[in-house]
């Protein structure tokens, strides 16, 4: 795994997990920014997981 990759993903992470908690505190739940918010968070969550989990596989 490419450590510079590794730690930018999860810098942009934790700024899109703030975004989102800001977006929800801001427009509600249900509003599409956080919803918007959310989407991304869980799509850079998932490439985080998959690059953890293929960590050494070849």
């Amino acid at each position: 795994m490419n450590v510079n990759h590794y730690s930018t993903l999860i810098s942009t992470i934790s700024i899109k997990r703030k975004e989102m908690i800001t977006n929800a505190e801001e427009y509600g739940l249900t509003h599409k920014r956080t919803l918007n918010s959310s989407q991304e968070l869980d799509k850079l969550i998932n490439e985080y997981l998959h690059l953890k989990n293929n960590c050494g596989r070849s």
